[in-house]
């Protein structure tokens, strides 16, 4: 798949193992691991493994996605899956090559850090080292995918349509596009000016957060956005 980086879809996922290696002790603590693994201890999870992303694909360093389901899991790996995800029917993980600053990746991590601190829900990254079959891949950061799996965590069970892209045919990533392409129609036709209007909007778009998130995007000087990197939900 590396050598194929501009290949999508699921006929381009392949079979693989991660070797997880606990930073913490209190994390193998709670998930009960015995004392002599306190310290060293790893999970390894069978999971099924692609390229991931959209620019970043053209770069020597790219990002990698990968998702495994809670039934293929035992052992400590069952019990740190019950623990981080309670319920999930599936966890979809992206290994963050740092966008389209590889080389350092901070200035991504530290807003999406602060976005998520600031209440808001967000994919947050934690730092981690790559090593790919025995070779140093480099420092990359570990976040869940942003898709209906993480919803179902941090918001609630439910049906999610999740849509990317701010137009009238945006790409469907679950879901469908039906119910936003009413707000976009109606936002192209009428004027928020008028006290009806708002309200019509006001009930379908969650406007104090979407403020926020445009606020915080702007103060960030994001490059690449809002003509991509939109996910509506």
């Amino acid at each position: 798949i590396y050598a194929q980086p501009f290949r999508r879809g699921r006929a381009w996922e392949r079979e693989a193992v991660i070797q997880y290696l606990l930073p913490l002790a209190g994390i193998c603590k709670k998930i009960e691991l015995a004392p002599e693994q306190d310290s060293g201890a790893f999970l390894s999870v069978p999971v099924d493994l692609r390229v991931h992303g959209g620019y970043t694909r053209h770069k020597d360093k790219k990002s990698l996605r990968f998702r495994s389901e809670p039934a293929e899991l035992s052992g400590a790996a069952a019990s740190l899956w019950s623990e981080v995800a309670p319920g999930a029917r599936a966890r979809t993980l992206v290994l963050r090559n740092g966008g389209n600053r590889p080389r350092t990746g901070l200035r991504d991590k530290l807003f999406q850090s602060w976005y998520g601190a600031t209440g808001h829900l967000a994919s947050r990254p934690r730092n981690c080292v790559l090593w790919i079959n025995g070779a140093f891949w480099g420092v990359y950061d570990l976040r869940d995918k942003v898709c209906g799996e993480l919803f179902e965590r941090e918001v609630g069970p439910g049906d999610y349509d999740i849509v990317r892209g701010l137009s009238d045919r945006p790409e469907v990533i679950e879901g469908s596009a039906e119910r936003w392409r009413q707000v976009y129609s109606f936002l192209e036709r009428y004027s928020l000016a008028d006290d009806d209007s708002f309200d019509y909007i006001a009930e379908r778009l969650a406007l104090g957060e979407w403020t926020d998130y445009v606020l915080f995007n702007l103060f960030a000087a994001h490059q690449d956005w809002p003509g991509v990197n939109v996910t509506l939900f």
